[in-house]
């Protein structure tokens, strides 16, 4: 009859777990890979030298308090203020809005699937411009449909108060499994012509659906970005879906990294339907991500 070598009380063995576990979990802070989980702290708590040693990768600059409550409402009245005073324009039919520049030019390209037979367009840009515009057809060059949307000013760097524009253009009733070619801008400036295939119709097995799958995709070292950019220009690719972690992250650097990120993502997302989900790290930033 054998013996077993180590005998131990169903408890120790629960406390062994906590420790093995515990130490797992130190061992991966202090040495796992740089673009680990940010280590942003809730405002007021300061970061401790243990908490510091625990994340030896990550620049001092990053152990900084977060926005507190009296920055999100600045921000917040700011926005609002900035929103009412651009709707204004509109309604006075004020077609000439802003600068025609670099600023006003469109970038951040990036397609939606909203519903069956539609596409929503979105784009950024860093000033404000006259009403946003999207134009469409079946060919390269000739656009037979023109539609209009709506502009958003939005919070893209809390600690700078940092803004910038997003606009919205939404088109339905379209023809499944077709190409359609688009541009998007507004009277101050329109982007290059990108081109989309739409989905088959509910039970169409004329051809199969290609979706791509990336998560934890960060503006630096996107290994995966080539063959994404392959796959879109190739036509063989329908969607992207990005399970969370856009960028690394969407609001450092009082947001350029997430402009940066979107703008290296645009060959992908202007010509196949992109959805991402948030993630931990959109979860850092609060409510602006899940709203």
């Amino acid at each position: 009859r054998m013996r077993p070598l180590v005998t131990l009380a169903p408890r120790k063995v629960g406390l062994m777990l906590v420790v093995v576990w515990s130490v797992a979990a130190l061992w991966s802070a202090a040495f796992g890979p740089t673009d680990s989980y940010s280590c942003y702290l809730p405002s007021g708590v300061e970061a401790t030298p243990l908490f510091r040693s625990l994340y030896p990768y990550h620049d001092a600059s990053r152990f900084v308090p977060g926005p507190d409550e009296a920055v999100w409402q600045k921000a917040e009245l700011i926005r609002q203020q900035k929103q009412q005073q651009h709707n204004a324009k509109l309604q006075q039919q004020q077609d000439v809005i802003g600068v025609g520049s670099n600023l006003t030019t469109p970038e951040q390209i990036h397609l939606s699937y909203p519903q069956p037979n539609a596409l929503r367009v979105t784009w950024v840009t860093a000033d404000e411009t006259p009403v946003p515009l999207a134009v469409l057809g079946t060919q390269s060059g000739v656009y037979t449909m023109n539609t209009t949307g709506h502009s958003e000013y939005y919070l893209a760097g809390p600690w700078e108060l940092r803004f910038e524009w997003i606009h919205i253009v939404d088109f339905t009733d379209l023809k499944p499994n077709t190409r359609y070619y688009y541009k998007v801008g507004s009277a101050l400036s329109m982007s290059a012509e990108f081109s989309v295939r739409m989905l088959p119709s509910a039970g169409d097995t004329s051809r199969p659906l290609h979706f791509s799958v990336v998560g934890d995709f960060g503006l630096t070292n996107a290994k995966s970005l080539p063959g994404l950019v392959r796959d879109t220009q190739s036509g063989w690719m329908d969607m992207l879906l990005h399970v969370g972690d856009l960028a690394y992250n969407l609001w450092d650097n009082g947001g350029r990294t997430g402009d940066a990120f979107m703008n290296q993502m645009q060959p992908v997302t202007a010509n196949a339907f992109y959805h991402p989900a948030v993630g931990n790290h959109e979860n850092d930033y609060g409510d602006t991500f899940h709203s």
